[in-house]
């Protein structure tokens, strides 16, 4: 209407049919006229007066796109917050109640999400990295169901479990959402220890005083150094000063914690996700150097914890020679569950080697401290050639992808790194950690 007034009087009265004239000229006749002599006079006031009438649907469209975009954040990311958060909480009660409580609610969170988005016809990504990671899955699954004698119903729940994490965290949207909860969580699980070791909360260990929502210290400790790099990865220059406050101190929180427990093989992790992040980056001196930098550091660093207690180094190598004496007994589909043959292995391994050693570092164990080495314990070269394979493409996926990919992989790579030392993926939550980064 305005640019018809303003036109008005420029345009030929043969340009307008007679119905069209008399609506303009009513319109003129009415306040309309008043209105353009005011906007020509003061040419800036009528623009303040239309900001000020449109302000309410401003702040509503504002709020409206604000409440959606939580909503969505809510939705996509309230399984990962799920296990990260409420889980480690609910898990140590497992061991006082029949059954699996936490388990199966992270199960049941996890099965509605991925129902709903098939129910949304929703298309599903894949590549061969989903195809390699399912085949691995399943294959184990059913490799421990089958030499197990005693039927195990969690087995075939966990695997369910796996793969259906392993869609849900595959078709999240992008984001450092991920990363930032996990941040957190670790803060939360700093605070945890905190606790305990000023005994205002009890430890889940018999002799250690801090381990948070775990029974060991050492799992703890690599908790933290996965928050520490998630930490690293979710960081943004762009934050407000209240939000880099926050990082700062849940950053003091977390090496606190990881200084404290002291834990050799989480050092080496923190190492290799800082190197894997490292490799990327643009820096003054170039790429390999500073791989040469982090990869002497990382040799310094196992040769230290060496060094430092003997005695468990000792007994992890006798573990490693018990599982390894019985590996081509059954070397291409592998015995089974290690947790359950293992001390019937370490007993005969001892009538053998009567005198030994590493009789005083005996004990009862039922780890092999070493990932790999367990999985080709429990299924042999063809288990093992997938995990290898898996590990590759990951890595593969992750040093030729976004700069998420990168970040994933850093924090995936601490995992396998730590898993050379110790048993990583006999813990619920970094197994959840593990899957999530993977996908």
């Amino acid at each position: 209407d305005h640019r018809d007034l303003h036109s008005f009087p420029t345009r030929r009265s043969s340009d307008l049919t007679n119905i069209q004239y008399s609506i303009i000229y009513q319109r003129l006749k009415n306040r309309e006229l008043k209105f353009c002599s005011f906007r020509k006079r003061y040419p800036f006031y009528h623009k303040k007066i239309r900001i000020i009438k449109a302000m309410p649907f401003y702040v509503l469209f504002y709020m409206q796109n604000k409440l959606k975009f939580c909503k969505g954040i809510c939705v996509e990311y309230f399984p990962v917050g799920f296990l990260l958060f409420l889980c480690p909480v609910l898990w140590p009660v497992d061991v006082y109640l029949t059954g699996s409580t936490a388990r199966f609610g992270g199960f049941i969170v996890i099965a509605l999400w991925v129902g709903m988005k098939i129910l949304r016809k929703r298309q599903f990504r894949l590549n061969e990295l989903d195809l390699i990671f399912g085949l691995f899955v399943l294959y184990y699954g059913s490799r421990i169901l089958i030499t197990d004698r005693v039927f195990n119903p969690n087995v075939p729940l966990y695997t369910v479990m796996l793969l259906l994490l392993y869609v849900y965290a595959r078709n999240i949207k992008s984001g450092s959402t991920f990363f930032i909860l996990l941040f957190f969580a670790g803060g939360l699980q700093g605070i945890w220890y905190i606790l305990q070791i000023t005994d205002f909360l009890p430890s889940y260990h018999y002799l250690l005083k801090g381990t948070g929502c775990f029974f060991n210290p050492s799992i703890l400790a690599l908790f933290l150094v996965l928050s520490f790099l998630a930490g690293i990865c979710s960081f943004k220059k762009e934050f407000g000063i209240g939000w880099k406050v926050c990082w700062l101190l849940n950053f003091l929180l977390l090496l606190y914690g990881i200084l404290a427990i002291n834990s050799r093989a989480s050092w080496i992790a923190l190492v290799t996700g800082i190197l894997w992040k490292a490799a990327r980056q643009k820096y003054r001196y170039p790429n390999y150097l500073s791989f040469i930098l982090l990869s002497v550091i990382l040799l310094i660093g196992i040769y230290a914890g060496f060094r430092m207690r003997p005695d468990s180094v000792q007994g992890r190598f006798l573990i490693w020679q018990v599982i390894g004496s019985k590996l081509p007994e059954a070397l291409w589909l592998g015995h089974g569950s290690l947790e359950a043959l293992y001390m019937p292995l370490q007993a005969e391994w001892f009538r053998e080697h009567s005198v030994s050693a590493y009789a005083n570092v005996a004990g009862n164990n039922v780890y092999a401290f070493n990932e790999f080495l367990r999985i080709l314990f429990e299924t042999g070269i063809a288990g093992f050639v997938l995990f290898v394979l898996l590990i590759f493409t990951g890595c593969r996926h992750s040093f030729r992808g976004n700069q998420k990919s990168r970040d994933a992989g850093s924090v995936f790579l601490a995992i396998l790194s730590f898993g050379f030392f110790s048993y990583p993926f006999s813990i619920g939550l970094i197994i959840t950690i593990a899957v999530a980064a993977l996908a």
